[in-house]
């Protein structure tokens, strides 16, 4: 009995979708990462997950770029903060955001419970 809200991820990209890209990420569900971007007309020449919260080393980026050849890396906003900044002249970032469908019910739902605590 309980109110259901959906939710859907929606991708905010002006990137040029003509362009080859290889994607990597560190997430818990890097396949959904890869997912979201082939649906989002990217097309991509290879992809390379690593673990969740991943700290890049030179040696992980240098791989990922020889993986690559020659197109345009690119990845999350959240793998992105992790790389050096030597290199993110390098790296597209995508970002992300989650659309709630019934917004305005499910803050009305939060508020509700809070007053009751």
């Amino acid at each position: 009995n309980k109110p259901i809200f959906r939710a859907n991820i929606n991708l905010n990209s002006t990137h040029d979708l003509l362009l080859p890209y290889y994607a990597f990420a560190g997430l818990g569900r890097p396949e959904k990462f890869k997912k979201t971007l082939e649906q989002n007309g990217f097309r991509l020449s290879g992809f390379k997950s690593f673990p969740d919260h991943h700290v890049y080393t030179m040696q992980d980026l240098k791989h990922i770029e020889t993986l690559a050849n020659g197109a345009r890396l690119i990845t999350t906003e959240k793998d992105f903060v992790k790389i050096p900044e030597d290199w993110q002249d390098k790296i597209d970032v995508v970002s992300i955001s989650l659309g709630i469908e019934r917004l305005d019910d499910l803050m009305k739902l939060l508020y509700a419970e809070l007053k009751k605590s």
